[in-house]
């Protein structure tokens, strides 16, 4: 008598037992079995589930010694880089939940670097931060923060791979800052200190990084912090030239044009309209820099102020004037009733 595929199957010598039908042998037996454990008892094997594969696996790795289990984990670190680097950062885990901070940030460079030079800088990233998450979530607070700062001033100060997945790295960008954000939150560092590195991770070109500061770490910098992003930020961005028609364009997505946004952000949020101008006033190397300030100023009623400013801009650029600032022009000079004016500039 056994059980296969869950059922109860036997076989006799005699000529029942040979057949389809159960024999008296085989009643016997099912009903010695009963007699024994009881009715209702599980049959080994029926209706049991299978067992517990990660159980199994404990079980086997529960039942070796030292020497086996670091032995069959260097066997796996060198056949799978991912789990090499992964068992690289838990190994300067210290048992008091602290850090070897220089192995670790040795470990960081060497991640880092290598994932550049084989053009798999996102890959790379990844292990350093779920490295550094991996500090958080087990409690070792106190090491996780300036290791977290450490990877991101690395991070700024190595050239962008042109050839990596922009969107790829992005998200491995976003989960760095959100680790280094519940650092912060853990940690609560000096206001201070933390608005000065937040606007100069800011305001490095070379990778887009921490934007919208004040909405997402407003809770961590405080009145203090905030006041003191913003005020450097102003500081630096008086500092910098204004540049007329004629002045080389700033580059887009540069230091100045990223200061520009921060400045000009507050002033909308202080709804001050002059300071907002006075902001776009410092770059005007483009027909679209008189027009944008001669939009501001029509959208706050104030007209002839914009029609002034988008007048200016014409006549800046007269040989290669913008068709958007010509349309807005004609439609100005329609509106009060100066149709020749409006016809030279269709015929232009």
């Amino acid at each position: 008598m056994w059980v296969e595929d869950d059922r109860l199957l036997h076989t006799c010598t005699c000529p029942v037992g040979q057949g389809e039908g159960l024999c008296k042998h085989g009643a016997a037996v099912g009903l010695y079995w009963l007699n024994e454990h009881g009715a209702g008892s599980p049959v080994p094997g029926i209706n049991q589930p299978p067992d517990d594969p990660l159980k199994t696996v404990t079980t086997y790795l529960s039942m070796q010694d030292r020497s086996a289990l670091v032995d069959l984990m260097l066997e796996r670190a060198r056949e799978d880089h991912r789990f090499y680097t992964w068992l690289l950062f838990r190994s300067v885990r210290q048992r008091d939940r602290t850090v070897d901070q220089k192995r670790f940030r040795q470990y960081i460079e060497l991640t880092l670097s290598e994932g550049v030079a084989s053009a798999s800088c996102s890959e790379a990233l990844e292990a350093v931060v779920q490295a550094l998450a991996g500090l958080l979530r087990d409690r070792y607070v106190g090491g996780a923060l300036p290791l977290t700062e450490y990877t991101i001033e690395y991070i700024q100060g190595v050239a962008k791979p042109v050839d990596e997945d922009d969107v790829t790295v992005s998200a491995c960008l976003d989960r760095l800052e959100d680790t280094h954000l519940r650092a912060c939150r853990a940690v609560r560092p000096n206001p201070e200190e933390l608005a000065a590195k937040l606007l100069e991770w800011r305001l490095n070109p070379q990778w887009e990084m921490f934007r919208d500061v004040l909405a997402v770490y407003g809770e961590v910098l405080g009145d203090e912090g905030r006041n003191v992003y913003h005020a450097r930020a102003v500081h630096q961005w008086e500092q910098e030239p204004d540049l007329g028609p004629g002045d080389p364009a700033p580059d887009r997505y540069g230091r100045r044009f990223r200061l520009a946004y921060i400045v000009e952000a507050a002033t909308i949020h202080n709804n001050d309209l002059e300071a907002r101008i006075a902001v776009r006033k410092k770059d005007l190397t483009q027909p679209s820099s008189f027009l944008s300030i001669a939009e501001l100023y029509r959208d706050a009623g104030h007209d002839e102020q914009a029609l002034a400013w988008a007048e200016r801009g014409a006549e800046a650029f007269s040989g290669r004037l913008d068709p958007r600032l010509r349309d807005f022009l004609i439609h100005a000079y329609q509106t009060r009733g100066r149709h020749e004016d409006a016809a030279k500039l269709l015929r232009r």
